[in-house]
């Protein structure tokens, strides 16, 4: 403790008053609205915002009205919700509303004490009244307060009042009141200045108790505490911000994206979504933390199987689990396996033992059974992984759709209430993947039909086969009828209808106000398309159009918003989402995406799209709602595109505007060294840059004389001179660029700068004598090898240093032979530069010049559009669907729309629409056909394998190498390479086999570690 002085000990006082006037604001500025707020809560409490019925939800606009559901489900969950929520342990516990009133009585405690404080501070804090504190009347006389200072004096005198530590303070304001009653000087500064002192300086305190800053200890530690909080709650916001890097700013995780990613292909189904759902991250969090109880959760969930296998049982295919019901009483309720077909009416059974666990057949009695007396044990639950925890979770949500809640045990019900809410989110992530995938758009289109499908099934607990009509309340199932059934959007629609359809189900009047509810606030939505280009008047390739689209909600007023959707199997509220698929209808692709939130009547967006070609464009907009079925839109728009070169595109700069000069120009000015100069005469003011045209309009305006005109004549032909050799040059540069074009394979622009030769005489004259190159497919056992140069004879060594990549088995590649070449060798005109392959009989198999080639062949080839082109133009054999089939699986979307128009307007519009209709149906087809064939497998040498819809076949070694394929798909069989597909085997695996009787066993490989391994063998 250090020495003080006066001064410093006067302000030391003051500060420890004051101190507490301070902390008693800061306090009631907090008490306040703090206290206001939890009453509040704990007086009229709300559900949580996830459960609770009557909320806005975001995106309603301001002011509007929120049209709500009132049937008798809904309501019975908004009741439900609000009794939960008014329950003193659910107010208690709800955002730490107990702890949070033990703090605000603890701080109400702590203000009551400051004031006690305050009462008893010294009234140097207050006005300064000399007659007050000596205590005395005012106009008493000299020898009054004489008296009254020295009884004031004694009393409070710092030695003989030593208990109170403000005895000082009080002694001092004793003798100034004593001072400005007696003193002429003091007298005169208190009646102008209220002070005997006069004029004091203002000094500045900071209203700390002098406890805190007592010594040069507790001043640092002050100085410290005070600089962490001052940088910690900062820090500690950007930290909340950044508290999770694994999640993306759509709420899901990494990880779940990553998943997505590998498992949302153009193969997906509306029935694989709900195992898709399963394996992210968030839905395997839903369980909660262990430990939990595995045999009791394994026997809940055989009971919660045996209960859906009772409601869609899965088909009885040979290697199904079954359950004999009826035949002799020695087999009755025992359970077998199913082998092959004995009769149409009856199957063979490996009938398990009674008294133990079969180790294998020798074990089970085989015995023949007819289908009525088997029952399937396991349901129709599709799920593509094979990972236990997977498979749980996948049970649960079809065991939802399927509306069995009431044969789920407790903790099951609280696992599925958490996965649906966080299904929304994860639900719009796999619509997303879908939509901005790559590869063919179309399938792409019927992926995101497909999750979106699973979506609303979801959200209405229906399953995906059922009838709309049991989205409608009271209507659970719909019995058999001759007549059918109306559609859900003309039950919606007619009121006739819904009256109609609540008289043929025989619903109570109750209940037909509940339907009739439903249809006043189901969705009911017009779409308005309009299409234009920012600031031009006409639509051109390569323009960035904006296709503005208008969601009108029929079914509300002008100041309405749509409230939740009616979704009585929800345990949250959940609104409208509108996902707009723009398709065009002419190649049949899709070509964006786009979500709505927005619940107004009226809501407007806008999408922007590149033009990709020109033509004539018919796009359909899809307005596609994720939470009913049957509900959605469609509209059309229609607009030309002309060629980027027959659009005027040039921008327009004003005369004034052309002295303006950039930053990069004045920067670039300042750098130039300046010329030094003999004299003043010779230093001339820079001349800005403007262009030509407005010099010679200032020159002509200010009358400039003959020198001036001399010097720009001069200046006007060196530009001139400089132009001609650019140009020139830059002839140069096109013609090289031009045959690197064609050569290399820049199908883009090889395509526009020859798109005008098209129909010439003189190109097809020079078709028949150039060069442009011979067919190939790489043969052979293993991949080939490609060269930077032909060489006779090398050393391992140096080969490995001559090599540059690799061409895999059934490869077809377009070379050049001949014409000074080395012999046996073929070059290739790559995109980064020319590449040799050594050809041997062994290895390559000469199919034929291009131009006599099949266009499926020449479109799997580096070969650029124009050469595709001219191959169009000498083509005199028609187009078949193995041709249109290729060309739509090229990967570049400006190419593929290049050669699609290209084979449109060689065959015309009608037959090219009818070889794409067959193209659809042979997918289909060969889809059927791969059946057994498709899917992830594994072999015994540890490769991982999967077999698309598109027989492409990729695969992936245990030492890291990737391999890729192509099946032959025919009417008769099924192969690869050698490799027969046997289709009679009615077991899990697949087996290929070859004529010496041999055989290459593939076991279905469904496990998420294998899908995980397999994309990011292809992802490098």
């Amino acid at each position: 403790m250090g020495v003080w002085t006066r001064e410093e000990e006067e302000l030391r006082l003051y500060d420890a008053d004051a101190f507490f006037y301070f902390a008693g604001t800061l306090l009631l500025v907090i008490l306040l609205p703090w206290t206001y707020i939890l009453f509040h809560r704990l007086a009229w409490p709300r559900p949580k915002a996830e459960v609770d019925f009557d909320v806005r939800g975001k995106t309603a606009p301001r002011g509007s009205k929120v049209v709500r559901f009132k049937t008798e489900a809904m309501e019975a969950r908004r009741q439900e919700s609000l009794k939960a929520a008014r329950a003193w342990p659910v107010r208690l516990r709800a955002g730490y509303n107990g702890l949070q009133l033990l703090g605000l009585l603890a701080l109400w405690g702590v203000f009551a004490a400051t004031v006690y404080r305050i009462t008893l501070a010294p009234e140097e804090l207050g006005h300064f009244d000399p007659y007050d504190i000596l205590g005395i009347e005012r106009g008493s006389e000299l020898p009054q307060i004489k008296r009254a200072y020295r009884q004031k004096s004694l009393q409070h005198h710092p030695d003989k009042d030593r208990e109170n530590p403000l005895a000082p303070a009080i002694f001092q304001q004793i003798t100034k009141a004593y001072a400005a009653l007696t003193e002429e000087g003091a007298r005169q500064n208190y009646e102008k200045y209220g002070n005997p002192d006069g004029p004091n300086q203002m000094k500045v305190g900071i209203a700390l108790h002098p406890a805190i800053l007592g010594s040069k200890t507790r001043q640092l530690s002050f100085v410290v505490v005070f600089f962490s909080i001052l940088f910690a709650v900062p820090m500690s916001l950007v930290l909340c911000c950044l508290r999770n890097p694994q999640r993306t700013p759509t709420g899901v995780s990494s990880q779940t994206i990553r998943i997505f990613n590998v498992a949302l292909d153009v193969d997906v189904t509306a029935e694989d979504c709900p195992g898709i759902m399963a394996a992210a991250d968030e839905a395997q969090g839903c369980r909660g933390p262990g430990p939990h109880n595995e045999e009791r959760e394994g026997a809940e969930l055989k009971k919660l199987i045996e209960a859906m296998a009772q409601v869609k049982p899965e088909p009885m295919m040979p290697g199904g689990l079954v359950t004999i019901r009826n035949g002799p009483p020695e087999f009755r309720g025992r359970r077998g396996v199913l082998r092959q077909r004995a009769s149409q009416t009856s199957v063979m059974v490996e009938v398990f033992p009674v008294d133990k666990i079969p180790k294998g057949p020798e074990d089970c009695e085989m015995k023949e059974f007819p289908f009525a007396d088997l029952w399937s044990v396991e349901p129709r639950l599709v799920c593509p992984f094979s990972d236990a925890p997977i498979r749980r979770v996948t049970a649960i949500l079809w065991a939802h759709m399927w509306r069995l809640h009431h044969q789920m045990p407790a903790s099951y019900v609280a696992e599925l209430e958490q996965l649906l809410g966080v299904s929304e989110r994860l639900g719009r992530a796999m619509v997303s993947i879908c939509a901005h995938g790559k590869g063919d758009r179309t399938l792409h289109f019927e992926a995101v039909l497909g999750v979106l499908h699973f979506r609303k099934h979801l959200v209405q607990a229906l399953d995906l086969e059922a009838c709309p009509l049991q989205q409608l309340p009271h209507v659970a199932r719909l019995p058999a009828s001759k007549t059918p059934w109306p559609s859900i959007r003309e039950v919606v629609s007619d009121p006739d209808k819904a009256t109609e359809l609540a008289e043929r189900l025989k619903l109570s009047p109750e209940q037909r106000l509940d339907m009739q509810a439903f249809c006043r606030h189901a969705p009911r939505v017009e779409l308005s398309l309009s299409v234009e280009v920012y600031d031009e008047e006409e639509i051109a390739e390569g323009d960035v159009l904006t296709l503005t689209v208008q969601l009108d909600r029929t079914h509300l007023a002008e100041d309405e918003a749509a409230g939740p959707v009616h979704a009585p199997f929800l345990r949250s509220p959940k609104f409208e989402e509108w996902w707009l698929i723009v398709m065009d209808d002419r190649s049949r692709r899709m070509v964006t995406a786009e979500v709505i939130l927005n619940t107004a009547k009226l809501v407007t967006t806008k999408l922007r799209i590149q033009v990709p070609r020109h033509g004539d464009f018919r796009w359909s907009v899809h307005a596609i709602c994720d939470s009913y079925v049957g509900l959605d839109a469609r509209s059309t728009v229609t607009f030309c595109a002309l060629k980027s070169e027959a659009v005027d595109r040039e921008i327009f700069v004003h005369p004034e505007d052309a002295n303006i000069k950039t930053l990069f120009e004045e920067i670039m000015e300042g750098l130039q060294p300046e010329e030094d100069s003999e004299s003043e005469e010779d230093v001339q003011p820079a001349k800005p840059k403007v262009a030509a045209a407005a010099v010679r309009a200032d020159e002509a305006d200010d009358g400039s004389d003959s020198s001036d005109d001399e010097a720009e004549k001069t200046d006007e032909q060196k530009k001139k001179q400089a132009e001609e050799k650019a140009t020139k040059k830059n002839d140069k540069n096109k013609k090289d660029e031009k045959h690197e074009k064609e050569e290399d394979g820049d199908e883009e622009e090889a395509n526009e700068e020859k798109e005008d030769d098209d129909g010439s005489e003189s190109t097809s004259s020079e078709d028949s004598t150039t060069d442009w190159g011979t067919i190939f497919r790489i043969t052979g056992n293993t991949a080939c090898w490609i060269y930077r140069r032909p060489f006779e004879e090398a050393t391992d060594e140096e080969k490995l240093e001559l090599k540059r990549g690799q061409f895999s088995v059934g490869t077809l590649i377009r070379a050049y032979v001949g014409g000074g070449r080395p012999e046996g060798w073929v070059e290739l005109h790559l995109s980064d530069g020319s590449g040799w392959v050594q050809m041997t009989e062994d290895r390559a198999e000469e199919l034929g010049p291009l131009m006599e080639q099949e266009l499926c062949w020449v479109v799997q080839t580096a070969t650029p559009v124009s050469m595709v082109n001219r191959w169009m133009r000498n083509r005199t054999k028609p187009l078949t669907v193995d041709d249109i089939e290729a060309v739509r699986g090229i990967d570049n979307d400006s190419v593929r729309w290049k050669v699609e128009e290209a084979a449109r307007k060689k065959i015309g519009n009608e037959a090219f629409e009818k070889l794409m209709d067959q193209a659809f149906a042979k997918h289909a087809w060969r889809r059927r056909r791969l059946r057994k064939a498709m899917g992830h497998f594994q072999t015994q040498n540890g490769c991982i394998w999967h077999v698309s819809s598109g027989a492409r076949l990729r695969g992936v070694a245990a030492d890291g190498s990737r391999i890729s394929d192509k099946l032959v798909v025919t009417d008769e069989v099924v192969q690869i390479g050698p490799w027969t597909l046997d289709e009679e085997r009615p077991c899990s695996c697949i087996h290929w086999m070859q004529k010496e009787e041999k055989q290459w066993v593939w076991q279905q490989d469904k496990s998420m570690e294998s899908r995980l391994k397999l994309a990011a063998a292809f992802d490098r």
